[in-house]
């Protein structure tokens, strides 16, 4: 089936979870996002990633407005941002994950960080 979904316009990937499951996939950018996104228990059967800037709005006669994003760079990333008394405006250009968030906080407030907390604090904010 994946194979076939391919031929479509505007498919780039699509990949078996089976596949998935076993790690039988290139080791590449794109499929390590896949990888990341994906859920054994939870995923479908075939796991499909279109074209960069590609929208499909109609799923089986219902209009679909928007999706859970895509892989592709333009569509990972998300505005972290930190304001308040004593805080400089400053720009971060290293990779940071929205798991920072609540380290980052919980140093600036000098409080322990949240028991399931797995970010790191980001040194820029709190300098």
């Amino acid at each position: 089936m994946a194979k076939e979904l391919l031929k479509f316009p505007g498919v780039s990937l699509a990949v078996s979870s089976a596949a998935l499951k076993r790690g039988d996939v290139p080791d590449t950018e794109l499929y390590r996002a896949v990888l990341n996104n994906f859920h054994a228990k939870r995923s479908g059967d075939i796991f499909i990633v279109f074209e960069p800037n590609w929208f499909i709005n109609d799923m089986d006669g219902l209009t679909v407005a928007a999706t859970h994003g895509s892989p592709w760079q333009y569509d990972t990333y998300v505005p972290i941002v930190f304001a308040g008394m004593d805080l400089q405006a400053k720009s971060v250009v290293r990779r940071v994950q929205t798991t920072d968030i609540a380290p980052t906080l919980s140093a600036y407030l000098e409080i322990k960080p949240p028991s399931g907390a797995q970010g790191n604090p980001l040194v820029e904010v709190l300098e």
